[in-house]
């Protein structure tokens, strides 16, 4: 599939789900403990909407002759950025557990690139670089759109954080046996054991109260709905060598994408 159609299906799948959104806006009670997910799931929809028809104009005009039609674009596209990671930050106000799940395909790759695209320009002032080595051939992943972006966030955000002047931090997203595994690897000091069993400790039953907006939560949130997802979140560290943060999720089987 190539951009203009990804960009084309993009723009269809968010009319589909504006319109289930919109059908199901007359059915919310006076108080809903839900309610933060479905304004959520509803925001990103729209957002969605602007970012594919951003990148088919994009597309389409990148030979414009005004040069100021691409500074607008990339303005728009920027500002598409910064409001699905502003999305994203409204997880925090609740608990994991009560944010409700709604899985689709989701494609990981242009997730990530987003992202990376997203942080590059907060730290573009701190000589940290952020590779991003897609794989070949990924296929799409079986996850909530919303939640999946909240992991990519936390984890690129904590890397970042880790990472001192002028490092690198590395990302990957490949497919293998059926899975999809995405990697964000800095270049920090690394954690010894005690520090690996206290930051494992934390994300297995940490995600308490979201009073507490520390990089050990926002571990614990990834991990929590890398698991609700049906898939696996880890990580490897030796002191003085970095930290390399992991997570897979199902990808999806060719049959699945002929039905």
């Amino acid at each position: 599939m190539n951009a203009k159609t990804r960009a084309v299906a993009s723009i269809e799948d968010a009319q589909r789900a504006l319109d289930r959104a919109l059908a199901e806006m007359d059915e919310i009670p006076s108080f809903d403990p839900h309610l933060v997910g479905f304004v959520v799931h509803t925001l990103n929809s729209y957002v969605n909407a602007m970012s594919a028809t951003t990148e088919l104009l994009q597309q389409n005009l990148s030979s414009y002759p005004d040069a100021d039609v691409r500074t607008w674009l990339d303005g728009i596209s920027h500002a598409t950025d910064l409001m699905h990671h502003t999305i994203g930050r409204l997880l925090h106000s609740g608990e994991p557990s009560d944010f409700p799940l709604r899985p689709t395909y989701v494609n990981l790759t242009v997730m990530m690139d987003r992202a990376c695209r997203y942080y590059r320009r907060l730290v573009q002032w701190t000589g940290i670089g952020i590779v991003w080595q897609p794989g070949a051939e990924v296929p799409l992943v079986w996850a909530d759109r919303v939640a999946l972006a909240l992991v990519v966030d936390n984890l690129l955000s904590n890397a970042l954080k880790a990472s001192p002047q002028g490092s690198n931090v590395y990302v990957e997203v490949t497919a293998a046996q059926g899975e999809v595994v995405c990697s964000v690897k800095d270049e920090g000091r690394g954690l010894d054991g005690d520090e690996q069993a206290r930051l494992l400790a934390q994300m297995m039953t940490g995600s308490g109260a979201a009073t507490k907006p520390s990089t050990g939560f926002e571990l614990a949130v990834a991990w929590e709905f890398v698991d609700r997802m049906g898939g696996r979140l880890w990580f490897e560290s030796e002191p003085r060598r970095g930290t390399r943060f992991l997570f897979q999720l199902p990808a999806r089987k060719e049959r699945d994408s002929l039905m």
